[in-house]
């Protein structure tokens, strides 16, 4: 995952993604900001967004359905 302030070659590699890309982001995460999904939603078509209010910077319970949905596409 980027962060907001990305270097310039980090956000043409974003860019270039055009498959599907699901992104698992809480809003509290303490690592990695949840403004950096803005760069995604802002570039990438195929992008799915799963949302948490809380859950900080791990891999939840909640996701699971969602990237069970997704992989079975």
């Amino acid at each position: 995952m980027f962060f907001v302030s990305m270097p310039c070659h980090a956000m043409s590699s974003v860019q270039d993604l055009n498959m599907p890309l699901l992104l698992m982001w809480a809003k509290d995460d303490w690592i990695t900001w949840f403004s950096g999904t803005k760069v995604y939603q802002e570039n990438c078509h195929k992008l799915k967004l799963q949302v948490a209010e809380h859950g900080g910077h791990r891999i939840l319970p909640e996701y699971l359905q969602p990237l069970l949905n997704f992989v079975e596409r």
